[in-house]
C-alpha cells in the first residue's frame, strides 16, 4: 500500500517493551543486556518517555527488530509449558503519512497512528504450574495485571463511568488501545486438553466481555493556522499594544499600590484574628460560668418538686430568674471590666509611642 500511494511520503519507526513484574523494559535498548532501558515510566495515552524508536525502511528491517527484540523477551520453564512468557511483550508500530508537495494539497496536516501487537502471559495456577520464588513472583505479577485488564474490558464493556487504567502497567501502556478512537482485534488460545478446561472458559469469558467493547476510530484532526491568518492576529495585537501606549496609562504608579495593599490587608487581619481570638476566651468563660451554676438549680428544682406542693414550682421558677438575672449583671460587669481593660492599653500603647519619639 506504502509503495502504490505515490501522493504521500511515509515514516515507518518500531519500538518494543515488555511489562516484567509491573516494571517497563525496552526490548531494543542497545544496551539492553547489561542493563539500559529498565524499569521506564508511563505517560497518559500509553506513550513511554526514553523507548528506543528505530526507523525502518525496508519491511527485512522490521522483522529483524522483531526478532532481536522477541529474543529479549524472558522466558522461563514450567510444568505447564516448557517456554512460559514470564512477562507482556509489546511490539509497536508508528506511521506517519505527509502529502507530498505539488501532488496535493501540502497544507493538510500528517497523519500519525500506531499499532501495537501485545502478546499477553497466560494467567496460570502456581499449584498446576509448580512455581516458586522468582517464578512464584512473576505469575502473581502476571494474574495480577491481567486481572487488571479484565476490570478495564468489563468496565468499558458496562460503560462505567469510571475505568480503572492506573491499576497496573499493562493497561497504562495500553491507554488508548483500548475502546474509544480505536481499532482493536483480540485473539484468544485456548487449550482442547480437558484438565484445561477451567482456564479455557476463563479466557472465553474475557473473549465474550471484549465484543461489548465499543469502538469509533477516527482521524483527530487539528485545525492548522495559516500565514495569513497569523499575520492578522499579530497586527490586531500591535494595535493594542500601541493604543495602550497612546492613552498615557502610567504603570509606574501601580507597583506602589500593589505593594501596599497587602501591607493593609495584613494589618486588618491581624485586628479581625485578635478580636475572634477575645470573642473565643470570652465565649469559654460564660460557659464555665454557666456550668458553675447550671447543677445547683437543677439540684434545687429537683428538691422542690420532689415534696408535692404546688407552689414549689412557682418558687423554683422565680429561684431561676433571679439567678439568671444575677448572671446578665455578672456579664455587664466583665465587659465593663474589658471596656476599662482596652482603654487603659490604648492608653500605655501612646505612652509608648511618645517616649520612643522622644529617643
Amino acid at each position: 500500500h506504502i509503495d502504490n500511494d505515490e501522493a504521500a511520503v511515509y515514516h515507518v519507526e518500531v519500538a518494543a517493551l515488555q511489562v516484567y513484574n509491573e516494571q517497563i523494559d525496552d526490548l531494543l535498548h542497545p544496551n539492553y543486556q547489561t542493563g539500559g532501558g529498565h524499569n521506564l515510566a508511563v505517560q497518559c495515552g500509553g506513550e513511554v518517555p526514553g523507548l528506543t524508536w528505530t526507523q525502518c525502511e525496508e519491511p527485512d528491517t522490521m522483522l529483524s527488530l522483531l526478532s532481536r527484540a522477541r529474543a529479549n523477551v524472558i522466558l522461563a520453564e514450567t510444568c505447564m509449558n516448557k517456554m512460559s512468557s514470564r512477562s507482556h511483550a509489546i511490539f509497536q508500530v508508528r506511521i506517519a503519512r505527509r502529502p507530498v508537495a505539488g501532488v496535493v494539497d501540502s497544507s493538510d496536516p500528517p497523519t500519525i497512528s500506531r499499532l501495537s501487537v501485545v502478546d499477553l502471559a497466560g494467567s496460570e495456577r502456581v499449584k498446576r504450574s509448580g512455581v516458586e520464588g522468582l517464578q512464584l513472583k512473576e505469575a502473581l505479577a502476571i494474574n495480577k495485571s491481567l486481572l487488571a485488564l479484565g476490570n478495564v474490558v468489563n468496565a468499558l464493556a458496562t460503560k462505567k463511568p469510571h475505568v480503572p487504567m492506573r491499576e497496573s502497567k499493562l493497561t497504562r501502556v495500553l491507554d488508548g488501545s483500548i475502546g474509544g478512537n480505536c481499532k482493536t482485534a483480540l485473539l484468544i488460545c485456548v487449550s482442547l486438553v480437558a484438565r484445561n478446561a477451567q482456564e479455557t472458559l476463563s479466557s472465553l469469558e474475557l473473549g465474550g466481555r471484549a465484543m461489548g467493547v465499543e469502538v469509533d476510530a477516527h482521524v483527530n484532526a487539528i485545525a492548522a493556522i495559516s500565514d495569513s491568518s497569523f499575520e492578522e492576529r499579530l497586527a490586531r495585537l500591535e494595535m493594542d499594544v500601541q493604543e495602550m501606549r497612546e492613552s498615557g496609562l502610567d504603570h509606574a504608579r501601580e507597583p506602589q499600590a500593589v505593594v501596599a495593599a497587602p501591607a493593609e490587608l495584613r494589618a486588618r487581619l491581624d485586628n479581625l484574628e485578635q478580636l475572634v481570638a477575645d470573642l473565643v476566651d470570652s465565649g469559654e468563660q460564660m460557659i464555665r460560668r454557666f456550668s458553675d451554676w447550671k447543677a445547683p438549680v437543677q439540684i434545687q428544682l429537683e428538691a422542690k418538686c420532689e415534696q408535692g406542693n404546688a407552689d414549689k414550682p412557682l418558687n423554683s421558677l422565680e429561684d431561676l430568674s433571679n439567678l439568671l438575672t444575677h448572671q446578665a449583671q455578672e456579664i455587664e460587669s466583665l465587659r465593663a471590666s474589658q471596656q476599662a481593660f482596652t482603654e487603659e492599653l490604648g492608653t500605655i500603647r501612646s505612652e509608648r509611642s511618645w517616649n520612643n519619639g522622644l529617643v
